[in-house]
This record gives structure tokens, sequence and C-alpha cells, in this order.
């Protein structure tokens, strides 16, 4: 509960700011976080195996996965506010409306790249109040079949 109250947060944060910048500029940002969550989700395992070599195994997924995606935005925003130094003029409905409209876009998108880090990150089974299957947190004592002479037991945290 608590990650997706976490998740929605950020929707409405990256929405609200995309409110404040206009339709135009929201646009471009939806856009741009489209295309940097498809390169991030693209190329971040080849970069891990390239760049880590296996170091850092339980982080290294979900930290090069928000890197990637992170500069591949900033470097795309920064071309186009190069390109495009001005906002176009809409009418203050549209501009205000549209530009919610298209921080919502950008938000989601933003918020799935964070969501997918999470999950590759080794939290416990349940990250911030989710889970996705129910968790048992009972001890128990397993007993593995007798096989021969002896018999081997194990007791589960």
């Amino acid at each position: 509960m608590i990650f997706f109250i976490a998740i929605l947060i950020t929707v409405g944060v990256i929405a609200f700011f995309h409110y404040i910048q206009g339709f135009f500029s929201a646009t471009i940002s939806a856009v741009l976080s489209a295309v940097s969550a498809l390169l991030a989700l693209s190329f971040y395992e080849p970069a891990v195996k390239l760049l880590l070599g296996g170091k850092f195994a339980n982080f290294a997924h979900g930290m090069m996965l928000l890197m990637m995606f992170a500069v591949f935005y900033m470097l795309l925003r920064t071309v186009f506010d190069k390109l495009v130094p001005g906002n176009v003029r809409v009418p203050a409905l549209v501009d205000k409306i549209g530009g919610a409209a298209m921080g919502v876009v950008a938000g989601i998108f933003a918020a799935g790249i964070v969501a997918v880090a999470t999950q590759a990150f080794p939290f416990m089974p349940d990250v911030a109040g989710y889970t996705k299957y129910a968790v048992a947190t009972e001890n128990r004592d397993v007993t593995a079949p007798a096989v021969g002479k002896h018999s081997y037991a194990l007791t589960l945290p």
C-alpha cells in the first residue's frame, strides 16, 4: 500500500510540474520519457554485464536502469530545449489541461521505471507494504524425506 501511494505521489508531482510548464513542453517531455524508458529497458542488462561484470549483483540491475533512464532523459531534454528554446502559445485552458495530461503520461513512464527498478532490488518480500503473493511469516520445521539411514531437518526463519 505504501509503495502504491509513493508511485501515485510521484506521478502527481510530475503531472503538477508539467501543468505549470505548459502543453508543448509537457508533450515533448512525455515523448522523451517514453523514449528514455524504452532505451533504458533495452540496454540496462547489457550495460550491467559490460560495465560491472557481475559486481554489485544485488543492486546492479536496478541502479543501472534508474541511471540509464535519468541520463537518457536529461540528454534528450537538454538537446530538445536547445533546439526549441521557446514555448508554443495555445489557449490557456488547453495549455493547462494538456500540460497536466501529458504530465500524467510522463509521470507514468517515470514511475514505471522506478517500480521496475524497485522490484530488481533485494528487498524483503513486502516492498513498502506491497507483496505480489501472500507471504507466510510463521516459522516451520521442514523435514526432508529419509534417505538411507539419515534424516535431515531444516528450520526455516
